[in-house]
């Protein structure tokens, strides 16, 4: 998978991340299966400044990315390191799950085309192992440090 592109966009696909939108139950808006959804980050958010927002059609708040998600995604987003998109899954989801603020997702993260890419050429296995290797790289050059006498 780590090796497919997004034709669309020229992008190289890092892996697919399964979650849940959280927090929907305040929303009015509930996804239907299948549905692309949009993502949006939300760095005035009160309660978490890593917020990453997910919206449905016409920019209607369907709910958020659990905290911890959000928390490792933002930085890479920020630094236009990824870009990621959602949809809902296309299996049967009981539409009381998504009204009660547990909808699963599934997030599509892309490195964006033509920017130096999140990744150090190493062994990569899996899509998540990607993933873990966009978060390792440092994203500025390391300090020379003096060497001991």
């Amino acid at each position: 998978m780590a090796d497919r592109k997004c034709a669309s966009h020229g992008e190289q696909l890092l892996g697919e991340i399964p979650t849940r939108i959280v927090g929907g139950r305040y929303g009015r808006i509930h996804p239907r299966p299948g549905q692309q959804v949009k993502l949006k980050r939300e760095p005035e958010n009160r309660h978490q400044n890593q917020a990453i927002r997910v919206e449905g059609q016409r920019s209607a708040r369907i709910g958020y990315l659990p905290r911890q998600l959000a928390d490792w995604l933002a930085e890479l987003i920020d630094a236009d390191k990824v870009r990621i998109e959602g949809s809902v899954p296309t299996a049967p989801v009981p539409e009381t799950e998504c009204r009660a603020g547990a909808c699963p997702l599934v997030l599509s993260v892309f490195t964006p085309a033509g920017a130096e890419g999140p990744l150090v050429k190493r062994e990569v296995h899996t899509g998540l192992d990607a993933l873990h290797e966009a978060v390792r790289r440092p994203t500025s050059t390391p300090r020379a440090t003096a060497t001991p006498r």
